[in-house]
């Protein structure tokens, strides 16, 4: 099979048409014998056959990937369209997966990975949900900046938000799994009322600020357990240094249903949620509890909150890192 290209030829020094020849040939990877498709350029001028550079990186290209067809590998194209469909660079790619930061780029040019790294990227493939349990084990190798836009690439090949909502939902229920019902406020979790409340609340024109809204959302289910003896979303909250803080926070914040703005400000990022998608309706009780926090909280800033919030009883009595129980909530201020 041959080819023509307009090119100089090197050998008879003019610009003409050149063919590509293709032809099977033999070489040797790994101490076995690969045949494979080797391409060559064919001057007719001066009856020569010859190649470049480039040239001779696609034949050893063709025989690696020969060598991986034979051997049931992914070929470092396929390894490629895996990457180019989560939107990942090589390194952030490699990075997720939890290896070298070149690991990618060796193998989607000149290396041939062995079984186990081929069948993680098998995995891949096709389940974003499976490069982000990876990508939850490795996040910490990302700035803070980077992780929801990490984040947010990866879910973007989910087949639908209803899918992305239900696999986070079964994650924070793993999470809360060992917890007691007292400190999950006698509830159970479903992701999309989460969804629902954020809407809710952005809906309401209320600058919501990602710490602003753990600190809400705290509010929230504490006022609505005080007055019906369970929370709304059936999260646990943490004490964290700037108050509480529901488990799974970033998770579900990593929602395909919530857009988030990140604003720069001098040397830190804040997260502006900027709107959220739900069809969940809320209870009039649960509406008629959030109508109350915000409008007490409505004109705080983040740190006003963050302050008043340091005063509560259920802060001051837990130690940090420790799980906030929603018996506290008895003594809420509001």
């Amino acid at each position: 099979m041959s080819n023509i290209i307009n090119m100089y030829c090197p050998y008879c020094d003019q610009e003409h048409d050149i063919l590509i020849k293709e032809n099977n040939s033999e070489c040797i990877i790994k101490n076995e014998k690969v045949t494979y498709v080797e391409k060559n350029y064919y001057c007719n001028v001066c009856e020569t056959e010859f190649n470049d550079g480039k040239m001779l990186e696609e034949n050893l290209k063709n025989a690696r990937n020969q060598y991986r067809k034979n051997h049931f590998l992914l070929t470092s194209d396929e390894i490629k369209e895996i990457r180019e469909k989560y939107k990942l660079s090589q390194a952030d790619l490699s990075l997720v997966l939890g290896w070298g930061e070149i690991t990618i780029t060796r193998y989607e040019t000149k290396e041939i990975q062995n079984e186990n790294y081929d069948q993680v990227l098998r995995q891949i493939a096709n389940n974003p949900y499976r490069l982000y349990d990876y990508y939850k084990l490795n996040m910490d190798k990302f700035s803070v900046s980077k992780q929801a836009k990490i984040a947010k690439k990866i879910f973007s090949v989910s087949p639908s938000n209803v899918e992305t909502n239900k696999y986070i939902e079964e994650i924070l229920l793993k999470k809360h799994f060992s917890i007691s019902e007292v400190k999950r406020g006698n509830q159970i979790i479903i992701m999309d009322k989460i969804v629902s409340i954020i809407k809710t609340i952005v809906d309401k024109r209320i600058k919501l600020y990602k710490t602003k809204f753990a600190k809400l959302l705290w509010y929230i289910d504490c006022l609505h357990y005080k007055k019906y003896k369970k929370s709304i979303t059936g999260l646990a909250y943490l004490h964290m240094n700037y108050g509480a803080c529901p488990l799974g926070l970033d998770l579900i914040l990593d929602s395909k249903n919530i857009v988030i703005e990140e604003i720069e400000k001098d040397d830190f990022v804040q997260y502006l949620i900027k709107s959220a998608k739900s069809d969940y309706v809320l209870t009039k009780e649960e509406l008629e509890v959030i109508d109350i926090v915000l409008e007490k909280f409505k004109e705080f800033s983040t740190n006003q909150i963050v302050e008043y919030m340091h005063k509560e009883e259920a802060y001051i009595k837990t130690t940090p890192n420790k799980i906030i129980s929603y018996e506290y909530a008895k003594n809420l201020s509001i």
